[in-house]
């Protein structure tokens, strides 16, 4: 009897234990970290992280991989239909997984592949460069785009430090005057660092390509500029695009490809090919728009027009009232006479107003032309 007990009272507890987990069901996130150096092997104790899209302050689970390089996550049900991802970091360079929803079970992602880091940078290449210039008064609008390639097995990280623990990964070079600097594609503001005329990117090059953007305005004077283009990296092709009929370009080796309709703007096609590193090449442009004249001279050249028209027309009424001698009207008919004469009041008026006699003077003459109008 008191076995009998004893089996029910186990029964009974793995009856609420299953209940218990059926409430709070689990998922299980699957998956392995493996070194694409090294013909994709296990990585063994590699940390794992699984995050939350949209929320990358904070993991929400930790694991680490086991002697075959696997790792599994255990979630709630309640995370069904979430979007996650997993991350590791690996000789000091961040990896992370496609993302993916969770899946009633088991999820399983796909392997994530680390890379062996390296300071060489021999296998770090451009494949194509894209340099769209767009002349306008004075200024040149340049957009400089790269296809980056790590071609080889390994990570690059640099070696010359730019800034407190970055090093430079692969630079781009803008001409020293350059203004409204801005970056784009996979090369982000927080990694990109200006110094000594070219644009520093700063993350890890991992083997495959990204795609790395900057725009600028380069201001010139006159109608003519030549662009310093040192090429750093090995270069399969660079094409260069100029709207069309805005410029005459010029550099050596350069091929005419034609017109290229680009949605719905006409561009002037030109293309450079395998280029090696370490070279300087130089843009020459011509026939560019000049810069608007300044239009501060013509509104200096309008007032001192106007100041000189005001002492000539001064000058000029003056010369009339000089010029008439007192003696000038006797020979002429009474009604002219007197027309003169009022018109030398008026200019002694003139005169008065502006200062330019004194207030006897003034009074002394006026009467006098008085008296010669009453004894016409």
């Amino acid at each position: 009897m008191k076995y009998k007990a004893r089996w029910m009272c186990s029964i009974a507890i793995m009856a609420v234990l299953l209940m218990l987990e059926a409430g709070e069901a689990k998922i299980w996130v699957m998956g392995r970290v493996v070194n694409g150096t090294e013909s994709d092997q296990a990585v063994l104790n590699q940390a794992v992280q699984l995050y939350a899209n949209g929320n990358t302050s904070k993991p929400i689970l930790r694991s680490k991989t086991d002697a075959t390089g696997k790792y599994r996550l255990q979630l709630a049900d309640s995370l069904l239909n979430g979007s996650f991802y997993v991350a590791t970091n690996f000789q000091k360079s961040d990896y992370y997984s496609e993302s993916f929803q969770l899946q009633k079970k088991h999820t399983s992602v796909k392997d994530l592949i680390v890379y062996e880091s390296t300071n060489n940078d021999s296998h770090i290449s451009v494949g194509m460069e894209h340099i769209v210039i767009t002349p306008d008064a004075g200024v040149l609008q340049i957009k400089d785009i790269y296809f980056v390639q790590n071609t080889g097995k390994t990570t690059f990280v640099g070696t010359e430090q730019v800034a407190t623990d970055k090093f430079s990964t692969f630079s781009i070079p803008i001409p020293p005057a350059s203004e409204n600097i801005d970056v784009g594609g996979d090369l982000m503001s927080c990694c990109a660092i200006l110094k000594n005329s070219r644009i520093h990117e700063t993350m890890p090059i991992k083997p495959g390509t990204r795609q790395e953007v900057i725009t600028y305005v380069y201001p010139y004077k006159g109608r003519e500029v030549t662009l310093e283009k040192p090429i750093i990296y090995s270069t399969a092709v660079i094409d260069i695009l100029i709207p069309y009929n805005t410029a005459l370009i010029q550099v050596a080796n350069l091929v005419d490809m034609g017109a290229l309709d680009i949605k719905g703007v006409k561009y002037s096609h030109y293309k450079l090919e395998n280029l090696p590193a370490r070279m300087n090449a130089q843009i020459r442009l011509s026939g560019l728009p000049g810069k608007p004249k300044s239009l501060v001279w013509l509104v200096v050249l309008a007032a001192l027009a106007t100041i000189i028209g005001f002492f000539a027309y001064a000058l000029l009424r003056r010369r009339k009232v000089t010029l008439l001698k007192d003696d000038t009207y006797v020979d002429m008919p009474p009604t002219k006479a007197k027309e003169m004469l009022l018109q030398r009041i008026v200019a002694l008026d003139d005169i008065r107003d502006n200062g330019k006699i004194s207030e006897e003077a003034y009074q002394t003459e006026r009467e006098r032309l008085k008296q010669s109008i009453l004894q016409l």
